[in-house]
């Protein structure tokens, strides 16, 4: 089974939740009715189930002159050749949409606006303008592109101008990043592997990364991000001479790619979920399991505080190990693994100090804090933030397990600085 099924399977377990943890052994029916009642009303839990139920192709502007390196740039993101499709409608002559397939699945779909950067210069195409304005408010963009050449410097202050235009009133909240790319030609252009780049090759490439900042201050631009990029990949054939049936047999001989991960990190944490879950999938791929998970521990984590901080002493705590549990079985399940409730419980045990000793003296801690509710509500607050901490912990040590193969002897260790990372970022907050 592919992640892709697994995902979907997940959901499907979701919404057939009340017959998924019936089938669990030895669940008390008031723990049982409880954890329901936790995933079924948090509303973060199904925001991201939707997210990956409903998950579809990211939607990208891009902004920038021809010969910039788009489909480079497209091609690097995703590690592989794409088709390139004309089956997203524009209503002009100076922009193109286009869906970027690959074994006929779209992964993502753009409007490339290069003829505008050409041709707006010339005052003639004012109504096509008003038209590209209508199609990217019918497109629903999650980020704007905007790609100039590393050792570009003419037409940045026009680019900058017409950038404004288009990520301006009414799509504030549409993220723009902008990318100076072919960052591999910058002198000295004959080192293109990264890790060998010169001071002098970073030092150009800061300088550019600084002009552009500027210029899009001057304009009033409010970038995500300013990231210099390499796309360069040699293939182990040459794409253009095979047919797009052939291009499977395509392989990265050399790789060249420069902050595409940081970029792709971007897009992932500040787009649309259901973008960003596809997006995932499209580019790093082995990537998603972990990243899910740690969403998953997020919402768990978030059930945990509100079960944690319920005023009655002792009752909760059956109720968050079997919480805890459920989060192992499905991090294990992300990872490619089947796991039963009672593994899950043993797994949980294991964690050492975290497990049968450390969750009896995070228990006693968390129902002595109940304990101070003498003043009303100080008592549930401190318990609910122990409880998770807790579970984040355990999420935490199941993903370094399943997915950094932490051996079962050191992962403690992953569980208990995530313990003290998370009450450092709570007593900050």
């Amino acid at each position: 089974m592919n992640t892709e099924e697994r995902l979907d399977r997940l959901v499907s377990l979701y919404e057939k939740l009340d017959e998924w943890l019936d089938m669990i052994p030895g669940l008390p029916d008031a723990v049982r009715d409880k954890i329901k009642e936790g995933l079924v009303k948090n509303k973060d839990m199904e925001a991201l189930v939707d997210a990956i139920k409903n998950r579809r192709p990211p939607r990208f502007v891009l902004v920038g002159r021809t010969g910039v390196g788009k489909s480079s740039l497209i091609n690097a993101m995703c590690g592989r050749y794409l088709a390139e499709v004309s089956d997203v409608k524009v209503g002009t002559n100076f922009a193109k949409g286009y869906a970027y397939k690959s074994l006929g699945k779209t992964l993502f779909e753009v409007i490339d606006t290069r003829g505008f950067a050409e041709s707006r210069e010339t005052g003639r195409n004012l109504s096509s303008e008003e038209q590209l304005h209508k199609n990217i408010e019918d497109f629903q963009p999650d980020a704007f592109l905007f790609l100039s050449r590393c050792k570009e410097r003419a037409h940045l202050k026009e680019d900058a101008k017409f950038l404004r235009s288009l990520a301006g009133e009414g799509r504030e909240n549409v993220p723009i990043i902008a990318l100076l790319t072919q960052a591999d030609e910058m002198e000295p252009s004959r080192y293109k592997n990264p890790k060998e780049y010169p001071d002098k090759k970073r030092s150009n490439i800061a300088e550019a990364e600084k002009e552009l900042e500027e210029i899009l201050d001057d304009h009033d631009v409010k970038p995500l991000a300013i990231l210099p990029v390499s796309a360069y990949l040699e293939w182990n054939e040459e794409p253009t001479t095979l047919e797009p049936e052939e291009w499977s047999r395509l392989r990265i001989e050399f790789d060249g790619r420069y902050k595409i991960n940081d970029l792709l990190d971007l897009l992932e944490n500040n787009i649309d979920l259901s973008a960003s879950i596809a997006l995932m999938l499209a580019t790093r791929v082995d990537q998603v399991g972990r990243k899910i998970s740690e969403k998953f521990t997020n919402v768990f984590s978030s059930v945990s505080l509100a079960i944690g901080a319920s005023p009655l002493p002792i009752a909760d705590f059956p109720i968050l190990l079997a919480l805890q549990t459920v989060l192992v079985m499905v991090i294990a399940y992300l990872s490619g693994r089947d796991m039963s409730y009672d593994t899950a419980k043993k797994f949980l045990v294991s964690l050492g100090g975290l497990g049968a000793v450390g969750l009896g003296l995070r228990a006693l801690a968390q129902q002595a804090a109940k304990f101070l509710n003498i003043f009303p509500g100080v008592g549930s607050a401190t318990s609910g933030a122990i409880a998770a901490a807790g579970t984040w912990a355990v999420g935490r040590g199941a993903i370094a397990y399943f997915f950094d193969g932490v051996p079962e002897g050191q992962f403690q260790n992953t569980a208990r600085k995530a313990y003290d990372d998370y009450e450092e970022q709570r007593g900050s907050a």
